[in-house]
């Protein structure tokens, strides 16, 4: 024995002699942390979005209040400016006003229309027209004779109204009674603690029942259910000590659950197809000896790599990084303590071997591979990363969350209503309209108010700052009550009003912050807030996605002292995340929380799956066999676990596409493709190429 083996014999001893003591200990504190746990679960992740993020903390520092900005399409039909319509419309005025937080609300009856006539005597007079508070015929007959006015409110064929409610806090809007038929833009998913203990009570019911059948014993089923649910609540405590004040995801729990699933597989797998040749007991060293080295890399890569994610300052990033942390250090402690404590009160008489004549077929097969497909499949892979790559780089906005509510809220600092404030929004009106004049359909501000009333009293007179009276302004702005809404907080607000079939918001939300040199100019709205914040994550996200592309590479090397391993390594992680960025692009998905956990999610199975058959293959490539066995052997001893864990996780993965709750569902569908597009590469691509590199002699047998 070597030193190595010779402590982890006295190691396996140990666990087997005080096996009681571990599992009394282990479900002591289990059992104690069920009773004290005060950690809760969200399904919103805004705020986890926006703590952290740049352009939130800016308005942090400036003391600044952030508002909501929530965007109503109500529907009116093929008479708009009918009776009932507008009865309609005032009704909701009147709802909406009662709410508490309501700041103002921007439709067809609160707009702002200045208006120029002359008396008998030849004067101007300005009137600054708002039809809130007049007659229905009134409003009915300015709609349709100054429809251009009003037109920002409507969609092109007039049968959807637009109203704008601009709140301190977030509304509840199944509470406002809407007298429309209505779609609301961006409402945040609702809590629901027992919607939430149901879904994970199925969850580890089909799990249980998956493990049944695929292991035809009822063993790996309460073993595998007790394990998951142990290393889900000790994640769970962990992360709650680390950030106490920070609310936990409920997506980030199926990291945990799948990094659980996986280490439980490896090693309840091997010690159960073991028992064929060694008694129940040898079997659990046995399975130690062969699988602590891959899922101790396995766990350095997801610490190391995913981990990193706490450095950056969001807190959404910062909490997935911490779950991946303790879910895998949990997961590696309960593997090779708990559960081999378990599995020596157990044995399994006739171990059933679930993938025999499948790892036959698929051996044979892949033996008999055409090497032109591998390389076409190469070919197709780069060419589709190029294509992904220049994309990104001319269009990185196409990978934020598209924003249907088409409204940017900003604040300028100033010392009020003066010269220089007029001529930084002049500068601002001239410059964002050169570059999207298309895509704007309003833009309110101190500059258009100042600029309609001036126009106004002498429309034949070239408007310019220095010539602006600026007491008469200020006198105008505060008789028409527009001062309270263009003037807060020793500054200026602007709102941005965009067509409903212009650019995307996220476009000019970027160009906003490039033109602002002076890093002054506040997004104040929490929607342009949440795009900054995710538009922000998307470099450091690409940064360590190739860090862990990388970091696999060297752990590989580090194990096989040879550099075609670690090539292979880069190679087959790659693949997957090439081919689900193509699908993001080519449907015109964006980044979400949703895309990020199905991320690393797979990129935590397939460092596993990629350093498992690479650990093996570098271990067993001396044995002089043919191909084919060497494929069924590898099949049999790593293949048929990772497909068992992967299909299982696809399987559960499935049903969550059906939960009734949007967040999960959009996990289990991104996590489908990426954990098939893993499987894929794994278990057909893997094991070609190496076999490929075998016969070219890049890779030689010890």
């Amino acid at each position: 024995m070597t030193i190595f083996q010779n402590n982890f014999y006295k190691y396996y001893q140990f666990i087997l002699k005080f096996r009681m003591a571990i599992i009394a200990m282990f479900t002591l504190i289990f059992i104690y942390l069920v009773i004290t746990m005060t950690a809760f679960l969200t399904h919103n992740d805004d705020s986890l979005w926006l703590k952290g993020s740049n352009e939130y903390n800016k308005l942090q520092d400036k003391t600044h209040q952030q508002i909501y900005i929530q965007k109503l399409q109500l529907k009116v039909g093929n008479k708009p400016f009918s009776k009932e319509n507008i009865n309609k419309l005032q009704l909701l005025h009147s709802n909406l006003e009662k709410l508490k937080h309501i700041q103002k609300i921007k439709s067809p009856l609160t707009h702002n229309a200045i208006i120029s006539s002359n008396d008998n005597e030849g004067s101007s007079l300005i009137e600054l027209t708002m039809l809130y508070g007049k007659s229905i015929d009134e409003i009915r007959k300015t709609l349709k004779e100054s429809f251009k006015d009003f037109s920002q409110f409507y969609s092109p064929n007039r049968e959807t109204l637009y109203v704008y409610v601009f709140s301190t806090e977030a509304i509840d809007y199944d509470k406002v009674y809407i007298p429309f038929k209505h779609k609301i833009i961006g409402v945040a998913e609702k809590e629901n603690i027992f919607k939430d203990s149901i879904l994970f009570s199925i969850l580890l019911g089909t799990l249980f029942v998956l493990f049944s059948i695929t292991f035809r014993s009822i063993i790996p089923s309460v073993l595998g259910t007790i394990f998951i649910a142990f290393n889900t609540l000790f994640t769970l405590s962990l992360y709650q000590l680390i950030q106490p004040d920070v609310p936990i995801h409920v997506s980030i729990l199926l990291v945990a659950i799948a990094v659980s699933i996986m280490d439980f597989v490896y090693i309840y797998y091997g010690w159960h197809i073991m028992q064929h040749a060694h008694s129940h007991k040898r079997s659990i060293y046995y399975i130690m000896m062969k699988t602590i080295k891959p899922i101790f890399w396995t766990t350095v890569v997801s610490v190391i790599g995913i981990g990193s994610l706490i450095f950056h300052n969001s807190i959404i990033l910062q909490s997935i990084g911490y779950n991946v942390i303790l879910s895998s250090i949990t997961a590696f402690i309960l593997s090779f303590s708990l559960l081999i404590a378990f599995l020596s009160f157990f044995k399994i008489k006739n171990p059933y071997m679930i993938t025999k004549n499948s790892s036959r077929f698929f051996a044979g097969l892949e033996a008999k591979y055409e090497l032109i497909v591998l390389k076409g499949f190469f070919l197709i892979t780069i060419l589709i990363f190029i294509v992904s790559i220049v994309f990104v780089i001319l269009k990185p906005t196409s990978m934020v969350t598209k924003s249907d509510n088409k409204v940017i809220s900003l604040h300028f600092p100033s010392d009020g209503l003066t010269q220089e404030a007029l001529k930084k929004a002049e500068h601002f009106h001239h410059d964002i309209m050169l570059k999207f004049e298309d895509d704007i359909d309003d833009i309110v501000s101190i500059y258009k108010y100042t600029k309609g009333f001036t126009k106004a009293y002498n429309p034949a007179i070239e408007f310019k700052i220095e010539d602006v009276n600026m007491d008469f302004i200020l006198f105008d702005f505060k008789l028409y009550g527009i001062y309270d809404d263009v003037v807060k907080e020793s500054g200026h607000q602007m709102s941005i009003y965009l067509e409903e079939d212009g650019i995307d918001k996220n476009v000019i939300l970027q160009w906003i912050r490039t033109w602002d040199k002076e890093n002054t100019t506040l997004l104040d709205d929490v929607n342009s807030l949440l795009n900054s914040a995710k538009n922000d994550t998307i470099n450091h996200m690409i940064v360590v996605v190739v860090f862990i592309l990388f970091l696999i590479s060297y752990v590989i090397y580090h194990i096989t002292q040879n550099k075609i391993y670690a090539l292979i390594a880069l190679i087959i992680n790659s693949i997957p995340l090439v081919w689900f960025f193509s699908i993001l692009i080519i449907l015109q998905l964006s980044l979400s929380i949703e895309i990020l956990v199905a991320m690393i999610i797979m990129i935590a199975l397939s460092s596993d799956a990629t350093i498992h058959f690479l650990y093996y293959y570098h271990r067993n490539l001396r044995y002089k066999t043919s191909d084919e066995k060497f494929l069924e052997h590898s099949f049999i001893e790593v293949g048929t676990p990772i497909g068992i864990g992967s299909t299982i996780l696809l399987i559960t993965f499935v049903l969550l596409v059906f939960a009734n709750i949007p967040t999960i569902s959009s996990i289990g569908i991104y996590s489908v493709l990426l954990i098939t597009g893993s499987l894929i590469a794994d278990l057909l691509i893997l094991p070609v190429l190496f076999i490929e590199l075998v016969k070219s002699k890049s890779i030689r047998p010890a």
